[in-house]
This record gives structure tokens, sequence and C-alpha cells, in this order.
């Protein structure tokens, strides 16, 4: 007779055994019994309904990184079943246990600082893993930080390259944080020889879902920003290596911990092989990225029209000039709205103008204020000189603020509430033709 099962996903962490533990008794009682642990899902085959006492035990003697000890383990579950708990089923984390209610059994764990020692083995082994992909964020995200220009506010595709990272901290950061504050509580309860204090159910479902809704509002960025990129006609063979080295790198990880469980090496040797492995494999997909967006340096860049609005022209400034405009480009993000880049020149030699004008419309102040010293930092980027001074390039802050980008202003930004204009001539822009650029571009 073939026998009945299901199947339940289980997202567990450290702190949450009890979680466990009362699921398998509830299902027990309601006439199922748990029969497999694997991966993140729980295998339960149809029973009569039981009163039992379970035990979910992290028993841990080595990490992630050790060759298996299985004679340890098979000595632990020996100790567990002759103090009267029976067997159930275990994975490389946990063991389960069970045992009728009320029988005159002892508990698994006795001692506070055996049970914190095995919570804390686990610990290492789950969400520590999860600590070092959270260091490994912080540290594109400071890369990022520290080379972050205006730019990366106006195009979606560079706001990813900034974002995301900033985005998988904040939900690594929400996912580790209950287990981090369990392990630092009860650390310091062992030591004055206090019991383990495990989170009530109650806490524990609001922490899970707090996790999952974290995770999924996660999901749904990359999915989003994913599909926006693409729409943008960025070339799709970037984005599946981008997509296929963080694939490499995490599969490359994954050969390395099943090598482990058969290859027998000091923990010290694993760790060592582990550091090696990551330096190779993160800078072999920067190089595999580069050299895919570098052959696409010479694709057709697309045409873009200049958008139906109130642009500043020859006109403008009093010159008698055809207006003919070239668009760099037309671009938008979360954070931009709008922002477009044109610029039109008339003339040869000594008669010759030229005039660039970049539009930026910001959505929140913050951005704004953030972007202005960095539009100074970018137009001083390849310059050994240090940028000129903010406050000290201000040249009015009345209706509108005005700055000097280029000592001899022939570079300026120009702020009006949500506005953002830097404009470029091949001349000072000062007296007349700085009140022509004024009245050409906001109206008053």
């Amino acid at each position: 007779m073939i026998k009945k099962t299901k199947k339940k996903l289980r997202m567990v962490y450290t702190s949450e055994l009890k979680l466990l533990e009362n699921r398998y008794e509830d299902m027990a009682k309601k006439g199922w019994m748990i029969e497999k642990v694997t991966g993140t899902f729980d295998k339960f085959v149809e029973i009569e309904s039981a009163d039992l006492d379970f035990s979910v035990t992290l028993f841990q003697p080595d990490l992630g990184i050790d060759y298996p000890d299985t004679e340890k383990r098979e000595t632990y579950r020996e100790f567990c079943e002759d103090s009267g708990w029976k067997y159930i089923c275990h994975n490389n984390l946990f063991f389960v246990y069970a045992k009728p209610k009320n029988s005159d059994v002892i508990p698994i764990h006795t001692e506070p600082k055996s049970e914190f020692s095995s919570l804390f083995k686990s610990f290492l082994k789950t969400e520590a893993m999860l600590i070092i992909l959270l260091l490994i964020q912080v540290f594109q995200l400071t890369l990022h930080l520290n080379h972050l220009t205006y730019r990366d506010f106006i195009n979606s595709q560079l706001l990813f390259n900034f974002v995301t990272p900033l985005v998988l901290c904040m939900m690594l950061i929400v996912v580790i944080t209950p287990s981090m504050r369990f392990i630092i509580k009860n650390y310091f309860r062992v030591r004055k020889g206090k019991e383990i204090l495990y989170d009530s159910l109650k806490k524990i479902k609001r922490n899970n879902y707090i996790r999952s809704t974290t995770m999924i509002i996660c999901a749904i960025y990359l999915a989003l920003t994913f599909g926006n990129l693409i729409f943008k006609g960025v070339p799709t063979s970037i984005l599946v290596t981008v997509i296929l080295t963080q694939m490499i790198m995490w599969s490359v990880f994954g050969l390395f911990f099943l090598k482990v469980k058969k290859i027998k090496h000091s923990r010290v040797v694993n760790t060592l092989i582990l550091i090696v492995l990551f330096f190779i494999v993160w800078i072999g997909s920067i190089v595999a990225i580069f050299t895919v967006v570098g052959s696409h340096t010479d694709y057709e860049r697309p045409v873009y029209e200049l958008p139906e609005m109130k642009v500043l022209t020859f006109k403008d400034l009093d010159y008698d000039y055809p207006f003919e405009p070239e668009v760099e480009y037309v671009d938008s993000s979360v954070f931009v709205p709008l922002s477009f880049d044109y610029l039109v020149s008339y003339g040869e030699g000594d008669n010759y103008t030229y005039l660039n004008v970049e539009y930026i419309e910001t959505q929140f102040d913050w951005i704004k204020e953030t972007m202005i010293p960095l539009i100074f930092k970018y137009e001083w980027r390849h310059s050994d000189e240090s940028p000129l001074d903010v406050e000290g390039s201000l040249l009015n802050s009345e209706d509108v603020r005005i700055y000097k980008l280029r000592e001899d202003q022939s570079r300026i930004l120009l702020i009006e509430d949500h506005l953002i204009y830097i404009v470029t001539m091949n001349e000072p822009i000062v007296g007349e033709l700085l009140d022509n650029v004024i009245g050409g571009l906001i109206e008053r």
C-alpha cells in the first residue's frame, strides 16, 4: 500500500527551533509524521494521530568548511537514543527526535553551554554565510559610493549598479538581525549561568513575515529593474553576462562546499582555498562583464528627439543663428523623471559659437542637494586639481541659484525649484549673456 505523503516549505533560522518542534507536534496530532528534512522542505507521511514531544537539536561538530566527522555524529545519535529519544530524521543542519508525551525522558540538552555551542555552530554554518554575502555587497556598495557621480541618478542602468547592492544589503540585514540578536543575547545569558531564552512563536512568526515581505519586495525590485534595463535598450548579452557571472560565482562556491565533504583538509586550508576562490571568481566576473560591455561600445546609438518643451536657443541669447541641436541623450530614472542633453554650434574660427545644455528634473529635494556637489566633482574628474568650492562658487541665491563650474564662468549650474540646468558655452557666461541664459531657461 502506497503511503500518503505531503511536503511543507520550511523557512526556519537558528533562533527558531521551537517553531519546528511546535510544527512537528501539531502535524503528528493531525496524523502526519515528519519523515524527511531536505533543503527547504519537510516531508510528512500519514500516520494515526499521535501525541508526541519533538526535539530538534543542532549538534554541529563541524562547520561548513570542515571535513565531516561522521563518527562524532553517530556517537551523538547513539547518546540521544540511549536517553530514550527515538531518532526520526536529520539533514546537514539538525537532527529530529521524538518521544511519547509526558514520558520520563531527560531532555537532550541539559547544559546551557552545550546547547549554546550547538546553536552557535549552526549559526556559523547557516546565517554566517549570509553575513559573508552582506560583506560582499557592502564591498561593492563602497566601490560604487567612492565613484558615485550625478549621472548615476539620471540613468536607470547606472542607478541599478548603485542601488542593487544597497537593496541587497538592506534585505540581508533584515534577514540576519533576529538571529544575530538571539546569539548575542544568549551568549551573555549563558555566561551568567542562565538558560537559553528562545523567542515566542508569535515573535518568530512576526520576524518571518518581515523577512518574507522584504525578500518579496527585493525580488520585485530586481525583476522591474531588469525589465526596465531591457526596455531601455541595453544589449541582452550584457544582461545575460551579468546574470551568468553571478550564477557561476555561487555555483563555484557550491561545488567547493560539496568537495569539502569528500576531500579531507584542515579548516585553515579550506578557509584559504575559499578566500582564493572568491577573488578568482570575483575578478573573473569583472573581466567578463567589462569585456562584454567593451565589445558593445561601438553599437549603433539611438537617435533622440528633443522633448517638446521650452529649451534655451540661440534666439534667447540674441544670436541670429539657425538652431539645429544634436541631442546626446534623453533619459529617466525613479529619481529623475526626465533628463536630456543637447548641444548646438554655429560658425568657424573666431566666429564659432557653442552651446550645450543639460536639463535634469528631480523628484526629491535631497536628491537635488546630493547632486550639486557631485556635479562639481564630475567637472573636475580628469584633473589633478581639486574642484571649486561649492559655497564659494555661488553667484546668486535669490529666485535662482547660480554656481560657476569653471573659473572663467564658461560653464554654470542653475537651480530653480526641482529643475537643474548645466549650461556650457565657449565664452564666459556673464553680464547680459547670463541674463539671457536665465531668461531663456526660466519662465518668469
